[in-house]
């Protein structure tokens, strides 16, 4: 969202911070599934507006200060916060999920104990910079979509089929025949 601001008001998108941060905060999070807001307060945010609203609508009732009793308010704050956790933690589970079975989504890819195998390993924080690393074995399968696997400085790692590709060893000589020879 920042960026958007940033581009349309490029001399004056500082100003608008807390709007954006507001708009941020107020909206329900896809993994959780509720606004950080009602998160952290356990309500959903009430904007400026509603507010002004609901003061002009009610008169001088709205402008009364609510007289409840500070444990009772205690108790409807600690439930709210329960239910808008517990909520949050279910939507995050089912998202979880969600985001798991589109990782795993291609074919299952079929390697047993023993194959060679070239793995995908990052050498530096740089993703761009990560080299295959070849040959590597298949010690064994740990759930169906990833194995461990031996690594050629003997070291043993946890690896997911998305990281790796059949090892197919090239011949060191290839013999060429002209036509006409013998």
């Amino acid at each position: 969202m920042l960026h958007h601001v940033i581009l349309e008001e490029p001399r004056s998108w500082h100003t608008k911070i807390p709007f954006v941060l507001w708009a941020y905060r107020e909206v329900p999070n896809n993994t959780a599934g509720v606004a950080p807001f009602q998160l952290l307060y356990g309500r959903n945010p009430e904007g400026p507006l509603p507010i002004l609203k609901n003061t002009w609508m009610a008169g001088q009732e709205g402008l009364q200060l609510d007289t409840t009793p500070v444990t009772l308010y205690m108790e409807k704050l600690k439930k709210q916060l329960e239910d808008a956790a517990e909520k949050a933690k279910l939507i995050s589970t089912i998202q979880e999920e969600k985001m798991a079975h589109h990782y795993n989504l291609r074919s299952t890819k079929i390697f047993n104990p023993g194959d060679k195998v070239i793995v995908l390993i990052p050498d530096s924080k740089n993703k761009l910079l990560a080299r295959w690393q070849v040959p590597c074995t298949i010690e064994s399968r740990r759930n169906e979509h990833s194995f461990v696997v031996k690594m050629p400085d003997a070291s043993v790692r946890h690896v997911h089929q998305n990281k790796m590709r059949k090892f197919v060893a090239s011949s060191g000589s290839v013999n060429v025949t002209f036509e006409g020879e013998e």
